[in-house]
């Protein structure tokens, strides 16, 4: 009496979960038993930064595409996803942003070309490619919205002409690799907002930000000299630097502003006027230049917020004396990153100069410190009255094990690690294509 069948109860709790399922929306685990291992796999593979699931599309699960990929924002396609048709009216409704990473003509170009030209590209705001066969002005034209663009070329150079892009009116940020601009006439983007290119002639990034990107508002300016053996050409010709002029070309809005590679940076620096310039970085400078060109870019009136300086050359020493007595002139930093061989005079120096905002020090990887300098620089910021809030010593050799409970019993938080951080500085924007 009282005896309740517990094969009774346990198949009123499966009914009674098998219902709940069903109000519940359709998740992965719906699928397939077979395709869910592949799923996760490719799911594994995400960029974390996306905004929302971004998916690779693969041959192996090629079936569910189009079921699928109505989820996706970020949609990355390589070869193997050449044959997929993923362009089918159901297939591509929410995508804004789109990869193809292929590096060479897929053998099925034509027939992708041919689907491509059916797609919805209406919503699209991102494009990123490894082929100008994609830059197609018919193409283009159908992305009223596309505000980032991503050319990426390995091997010989590509010229882009301006006419193919000339329908992109939206775009905020172009970022070429390898690509060069096709004349120096100033590009026809009006909303232009941040600039990024890589290349390896020295006279090709001086014409980008003094010519061709001559009287836009730029907020973000990247420069960067490819190393390749000897191809890189770090010094422009003669006739390159008499079409430059002399003339200062004046940037009022631009606030970052990032160089790198073993070229003269100062042709540029010294043709720049920059009075809203906050962040400054050097990377991979060669020594004696980071001086100069800091004392290009440092007019009274810039709010210089973050300075990055890179260099691994023994001049290094010499030079940082040299930008430290610049620093009196920047009572607005907050952040300061060197990296390279320094001197315990130098962080002495540190310690007494008058910066009442400096917060933060970061001497990732630098040699040639002792230990005994870095407290010093650590008292003599209290003393000043504006004490450091944070010291970062990643990859630094010279650092001891007694070393960080000292520094952090005198005030400042002490960041430490055997690896070093890359140059990527605060207030700095994410270049992360995805998220932009």
């Amino acid at each position: 009496m009282g005896h309740i069948d517990s094969s009774l109860q346990d198949s009123s709790a499966t009914v009674h979960a098998t219902a709940e399922r069903a109000s519940m929306p359709a998740s992965i685990y719906a699928l397939p038993t077979e395709l869910i291992g592949e799923i996760l796999e490719a799911w594994q593979a995400l960029d974390p930064s996306a905004p929302e699931s971004a998916v690779c599309v693969c041959r192996s699960w090629r079936s569910i595409a189009l079921s699928m990929s109505t989820l996706w924002r970020v949609l990355t396609l390589g070869s193997a996803g050449i044959k997929v048709p993923l362009w089918h009216t159901r297939s591509h409704g929410r995508i804004e942003h789109l990869r193809l990473l292929a590096n060479a003509i897929p053998r099925y170009f034509p027939m992708f070309g041919t689907l491509l030209d059916s797609a919805q590209l209406a919503r699209l705001c991102s494009l990123e490619c490894r082929l100008p066969e994609w830059l197609r002005y018919d193409v283009l034209r159908r992305m009223p919205q596309l505000r980032n663009l991503r050319v990426v070329i390995t091997g010989n150079p590509v010229t882009l002409v301006w006419e193919v892009l000339a329908s992109l009116e939206s775009l905020r940020i172009l970022d070429l690799v390898n690509a060069y601009p096709q004349d120096d006439r100033p590009l026809p983007f009006p909303k232009l907002r941040v600039v990024r290119l890589q290349c390896h002639e020295g006279a090709h990034l001086l014409r980008f930000l003094l010519k061709t990107c001559s009287g836009l508002p730029l907020e973000e300016a990247a420069l960067s000299l490819r190393q390749a053996g000897d191809k890189a050409i770090t010094h422009p010709n003669e006739r390159d630097l008499v079409n430059l002029g002399s003339a200062r070309c004046d940037y009022e809005s631009l606030r970052h502003l990032r160089l790198e590679g073993k070229m003269d940076w100062h042709l540029l620096t010294s043709r720049l006027y920059l009075p809203d310039l906050r962040t400054i970085v050097m990377n991979n400078f060669p020594s004696p230049s980071a001086a100069a060109c800091f004392g290009d870019l440092r007019p009274l009136e810039a709010p210089i917020r973050s300075l990055t300086i890179s260099t691994h050359d023994h001049l290094a020493i010499e030079e940082g004396l040299s930008i430290l007595i610049q620093l009196e002139g920047v009572p607005t930093l907050e952040h300061l990153r060197i990296t390279g061989y320094l001197s315990d005079t130098f962080l002495d120096g540190l310690g007494e100069a008058y910066q009442p905002n400096l917060a933060h020090i970061d001497l990732s990887g630098c040699e040639g410190v002792s230990p005994a300098a870095a407290v010093r620089l650590a008292i003599a910021r209290i003393e000043s009255g504006h004490p450091l809030r944070r010291i970062t010593l990643n990859g630094c050799p010279w650092v001891t094990p007694d070393l960080i409970p000292l520094v952090q019993d005198i005030g400042p938080t002490v960041e430490y690690s055997q690896r070093i951080a890359p140059i990527i500085p605060r207030g700095w924007s994410n270049w992360t294509f995805a998220q932009r």
